[in-house]
Order: C-alpha cells, then structure tokens, then sequence
C-alpha cells in the first residue's frame, strides 16, 4: 500500500472513532448537564473534521505537475495541518467563551456510572490511536498524520481531566465544570498554536 493510500486509511479509521466517541460524550454530557463533557464532544468532532480536511489534503497534493504548479502539488498537505491548527484554535476559543459563561451561572451537573465508563474507554481508544498515528507519521513523513496524533494525545489528556472532575463531583460533590472547562480551551487553543507554528515551519 503506498503512502497517501495509507494516510487516507488511517485518516477514515480517525473520522470513524472521533464520530463515535463525539456521539457517545454528547449524549452523556446532555443528560448530565456537563459543559466539560459537551466540549470534549466537540473537540472529537472537530478531529473528525480534521481528518477530512487530511484527506483532501492528500488526494490534492497526489495531482500531478501542470504548467502553474511544475514541481508538483505536495505542499497542499502542509496547508492542510495549518488548517487543522486553524480549526483548533477557533475550537479552544469557542469553548473558552462557554466556559466563562458557565463560571458565571454555573449548573450542578449530575453523573452515572456509565459517565466513567465512556470516559475512560475514550481515553484508551484516543491513546491508542494518538500513538498509532504519531508511529506512522514518521514512518510516511506525514505533518498531516503527526498534527492528527498529537492532537489525539491530547485528547486523552482533556479527557482524563474530565474524568477526574467527574470523580470528585461523585465522591465530595464539588463541581469544577466552568474552571475546568476554562482549562481544557485553553489546552486546545496551545495545541492549535503548536500545530500551526509546525506547519508554517514546513511550509517555509
């Protein structure tokens, strides 16, 4: 299998597991009136979006050379990490926003047991993936492929913020949803920075 048949692969397995594990959390986050669990959900979201733009990037870069691009068309995958990192960084600051709202007229969330468990299977399926595709990443030499695992990485570290507020909220019935919430957009918008600040590298 070549090199941007394998990145559309991984890329179609990404859009799959972000689209399941945003439905799950959205779900949850919904009935238990978590802001946090709601954000998580549309950073999957996001991701999937993500990975659609990757393989547009890849099916674009394959184009072979004309009379205007006579080197060929492979810096279109660099631009489309910048547009993933773009993507993030609306993402963080959309929920920075909802959080401080949340802060100001905050809602006791209330959790189930299954809230745990969709969180913690999130967080495995996100570490498996995030170091599957950061492996293959350098084994194609994809940004496209890096910036999706470095995000998925992330991912299971947001998540695991989540879970450990939920836990709290369970067992002494404190809510850190807003403050929380504040801290996981601004995770997202350092990681849209990161990611941006390497693609533009790239490109240059």
């Amino acid at each position: 299998m070549n090199r941007n048949k394998q990145i559309v692969k991984y890329s179609l397995f990404g859009i799959l597991l972000n689209v399941f594990l945003s439905l799950s959390k959205a779900i949850v986050g919904i009935f238990a009136l978590s802001i946090s669990i709601i954000l998580d959900a549309v950073n999957n979201l996001t991701d999937a979006l993500s990975s659609i733009i990757t393989i547009i990037g890849v099916k674009l870069a394959n184009k072979r050379p004309d009379k205007k691009h006579p080197y060929g068309h492979g810096r279109i995958e660099y631009l489309t990490s910048l547009i993933i990192g773009v993507i993030i960084l609306i993402t963080g600051g959309a929920s920075l926003y909802e959080s401080i709202l949340k802060i100001i007229n905050p809602v006791q969330a209330t959790y189930e047991i299954y809230t745990i468990i969709i969180m913690v299977v999130g967080i495995i399926l996100k570490v498996v993936f995030g170091l599957l595709l950061r492996n293959k990443a350098k084994t194609l030499q994809s940004g496209a492929l890096k910036a999706s695992g470095t995000d998925a990485l992330g991912d299971a570290i947001l998540t695991s913020s989540v879970l450990i507020s939920v836990i709290i909220s369970l067992i002494w019935n404190v809510s850190l949803e807003g403050y929380l919430g504040v801290v996981i957009s601004l995770f997202i918008i350092k990681t849209g920075f990161s990611i941006i600040k390497d693609a533009t590298s790239d490109i240059l």
